[in-house]
This record gives C-alpha cells, structure tokens and sequence, in this order.
C-alpha cells in the first residue's frame, strides 16, 4: 500500500496532472482513464522488488515537440528556423506511423537469489494504433513461436528475435527520407534509392519487400575449441566465437545482396555444398584474430548469413534433426514459465555472461590507475554479470506491448529513465545533435555532388579537346552525369559552379567544398 500511495503521488502530485499544466482543469473523463490506464499497468507489474514505476505518457512526445520548438529560439537564427521546419514536419511523421499512439509505461524488477532481477514491462498503446508502420515493423502482429530459433545451435550464448515486418519498417523510413533529407521532392528520393540500390547490388525496395516477417541474430562459443586474442596484458583465451542470422524471405534477393556486399569488401567469392544447401563464402578467411570467414545461403524460405560454412551447416542440422538451443536444459529453465507466443525474445547463457567477466577481469588487472584508456573501457562493459542464464520475451496485444522475464534490469532501468525524463530537457539533448548529424549528411551529399561534377568536367574535356582553363556549361556537361545535371542538388539549397578547367566545381553553401 506505501507503494501504490508514492505512485499515486507521483501521478497526481508534483507540477500537475500529465499533459497539463498546474492549475489546468482536467476532465472527469479523462482523469477516469488516466486511472484506468494506472489500473491496468500496476495489475502486469511485481511488487516487493528494487524498482517500481509507472509513468503516464500521454501527450509526452507532443510535449517534447513542443520542447523542440522552444529550444529553436537559443541556437541562433539559422538553426532556429531549421528547427522549426523539422518540428513542423516531424508531428505528422510521428502521427501516421503510430508513435504518438504511446499512453504509459510501467516497469518493475525484483532481485533473485542468482543475481539476476524477474523483470516485467509494459507499454500501453492505443489499440488502433497496432497497424501503423511502427509497431507493425518493430513488433509485427499477432505472437507467433518463433519458428527461426530452431536454426540455432546447441551452443548459442546469446540470441535475439523478433517478428517486426521489415516491408512496414521500410515503408516509414522512407517516407521520413522523403520529408526529412530530400524536402519532399520524390526526384531526389529516387535518385539517392538508386544510389543505395547500387552499392548494395539489388534494389533497395525489393529487398525490403523480400523480407517475410522474422529475424534472428545469434552469438555461438564453442564448447571445447579456444581462440587467442590479444588483450591489454597479454593474449586471452576465450572459446571460438562465431555468429549466425536467419530472416525469413520469399525469395534471394538478400542472398545475392550479401554475396555482393561480401565480393565487394572481402574479396573472392566460392560456392561449395554443405548439408545440401548451396552455400556462398569468402575463399580466405578475414584477417584478424577471429576466426570468421562470412557465409551466406537460402534454406528455402530463410536466408542464412553465419561466421562461418561450418556455422551454416550447424544451423541447418539444428532444424532438421533438433538437439539446438532450445531443446536445452538453460532454454527451458528460462523460458520454461514465459508466453510460448511471443513478438520477440532474448536469450544470454550464462556462458556469456563468465566469458564477458574473464575479458572484464583482464582489463581489470591491465587498466592501472586513472586516466588510463583502459579503466574508461571497463566502466563501459559496466560491473561483472551475474553468471546466470537469462532471458525475456514480448508479447503484443492489443492495448499493448507486455515483457517479462529475467535479466540485470538495464532493460527495465532504460525504460523508466526514459519515461521519466522532461520533454524539454529531451529536446535540450537531441536536438543540437540531430542537427549537427543532419548537416553532416548534408555536407557529405553535396561533396558527393560536387565530385562527379568535377568527373564528368574532365571526360568532357577529353572528349571535347578543350583547352586548359576552358569552361563548360552545365549543358555540356549534363550528358555525362546520370539523370542529368539537373538532378545534382546541394541538399540545403545551394547551387553549384562548374568553373574552369583545373578549378573545382564549388557550390554556394560554406563548408560544401571539395578538397
């Protein structure tokens, strides 16, 4: 009772009521269903525990937009109206893909006797709000069992899956690609998917379209064979790592974008037969010292990318004939208790965790006193890991997303944190660094730009035979450049001269320059 007394405080007390200003008069209906929602949030959670939270969140992000919009006025003229052109175009952005949709969260852990916490989350959202891109491409649908963790090998240590639609996903990225980095200009969306569809040797659209549903990324150690890496004081033994990602698709686009992408940096490419399956790999390892030598196949509706062909085969054997990680006695004590159907799942052995605090130990011994780059390392890696299996699933329904399991709590921390945090000073945080990231991408666009300018600058004077310090028009050169000349546009604005021969292209922008 003394804990639900502090909630109510916190809910009612200390600068009003959620999403409206002290003094401001709410309806009866509305603080009927801020109740409910509190209702509903503390009958999922666990009391008695070292955390308990629970924190309404209707109206944050508008709020925080808001915040966005005020902090405009502190960072000078230019920055400012930036800011509110973002602003004012980052509420229908959030609003149709479902983010606004967010009521509360409540979270709670409870210490165990192994060290790890039992932790309980849950996100309320509005109910219609399921569909939109958002949830649907984090989380997908109705909770499935999640057929790829069958792939997995007995030796797994750490797996993450999920069925998020990737099509979903991709469908809101790219209509934030539209508004935020090309202005709305459909042109140069075109132009920069077709530059991404280049580099990744299929069409970006395709691949996204491939992609069915559910995704699997996994770490394995083995169980005898040990590595060496090199380590502050000296090498470190470890147990060979390796890894392996399974994603369900209708069809190889992915396949041949990952042999392209592996042809491209990592150089040959073979193809040999292993459990029947045609698998591509690098024909050397990669240098380093791990052992890892990337290979892809397609198992007949999963794509298959894995450290290793052996790793490949290990994981077609874990399918076809069982004995992987969750026919294990670690799986089931973890998840024995847990939703069989689930919208995405976590899973650490406690391999992991002993394997994580040797390398922390050796550090530890390494780092010396303070200032050393080695003592801010292990701050980094955070204490030592309870060496216990752990795990948790989510499940979404209608009214929301609801996780449970056992961890170190960091997960169920992050979460309060975040829903605790004002929207101002969110703002106050984010924005300088959007906007700095943002003008990088800006920048490095238009330099882009302005290299195939000085390109083609030069197969016209060859072709041309012009002589030194002549100067072509952007019409004498627009035949060079794919889609013309006209479709090179600095992303802020600014235009470009060509300039003379053995002059650089420049564009009016400060900064947009090429070296």
């Amino acid at each position: 009772m003394a804990m639900m007394s502090v909630m109510w405080m916190w809910l009612f007390g200390m600068g009003g009521w959620f999403g409206a200003a002290p003094g401001t008069a709410v309806s009866d209906a509305a603080r009927q269903a801020l109740v409910q929602r509190f209702a509903t949030e503390a009958a999922f959670l666990e009391t008695g525990g070292d955390l308990y939270v629970i924190r309404d969140l209707d109206g944050h992000l508008e709020a925080t937009l808001n915040g966005v919009a005020g902090m405009a006025t502190v960072m000078g003229p230019g920055a400012s109206a930036d800011a509110q052109a973002f602003a004012g175009k980052i509420a229908p952005f959030c609003e149709r893909n479902g983010l606004f949709a967010v009521r509360s969260v409540g979270v709670s852990t409870v210490p165990r006797p192994d060290g790890l916490r039992s932790l309980r989350a849950f996100v309320m959202r509005d109910a219609a709000a399921a569909e939109l891109p958002f949830w649907r491409g984090t989380l997908g649908g109705a909770p499935g069992p999640g057929s790829l963790l069958a792939y997995l090998p007995a030796d797994t240590v750490l797996a993450s899956q999920a069925a998020g639609e990737p099509a979903a996903l991709w469908r809101m990225i790219r209509s934030g690609m539209l508004d935020f980095a090309c202005g709305g200009d459909e042109a140069q969306l075109k132009v920069r998917l077709a530059e991404a569809s280049r580099d990744l040797g299929a069409d970006i659209d395709a691949l996204f379209a491939s992609f069915s549903g559910e995704w699997v990324f996994s770490l394995q150690l083995a169980e005898s064979a040990t590595t060496q890496i090199p380590g502050p004081a000296g090498m470190l033994s470890i147990s060979t790592p390796s890894f392996l990602i399974a994603a369900r698709a209708s069809d190889d686009t992915a396949l041949l974008a990952l042999v392209h992408a592996m042809s491209r940096r990592g150089g040959q490419v073979t193809t040999s037969q292993v459990e029947g399956l045609a698998v591509h790999m690098l024909a050397q390892p990669l240098p380093g010292p791990l052992p890892l030598q990337p290979a892809v196949a397609f198992d007949g509706n999963t794509v298959l990318f894995a450290g290793s062909p052996a790793a490949v085969g290990a994981a077609v054997r874990a399918r076809r004939d069982g004995g992987g990680l969750t026919a294990s006695k670690a799986y089931a004590e973890v998840f024995g208790k847990l939703p069989r159907d689930s919208n995405a799942r976590f899973f650490c052995d406690a391999r992991f965790a002993k394997t994580l605090n040797q390398v922390r130990a050796q550090l530890d011994e390494a780092k010396g006193g303070l200032g050393n780059p080695m003592a801010a390392f292990t701050q980094l890696l955070g204490p030592p890991l309870p060496e216990a299996s752990s795990g948790w699933v989510a499940v979404n329904g209608p009214d929301g997303i609801r996780l449970q399991g056992t961890g170190t709590g960091m997960v169920a921390r992050q979460l309060a944190g975040i829903g605790g945090m004002n929207p101002a000073l969110l703002a106050g945080i984010a924005l300088p660094s959007f906007f700095r990231a943002r003008q990088t991408a800006q920048r490095n666009a238009c330099i882009n730009n302005l290299r195939q300018i000085d390109l083609v600058k030069q197969q016209w004077a060859q072709e041309k035979n012009a002589a030194a310090g002549a100067t072509p028009t952007a019409q004498d050169i627009s035949p060079y450049l794919k889609g013309g000349f006209e479709n090179l546009r600095c992303p802020q604005g600014g235009t470009y001269q060509v300039n003379p021969l053995g002059q650089r292209p420049t564009c009016s922008i400060p900064g947009h320059r090429l070296q």
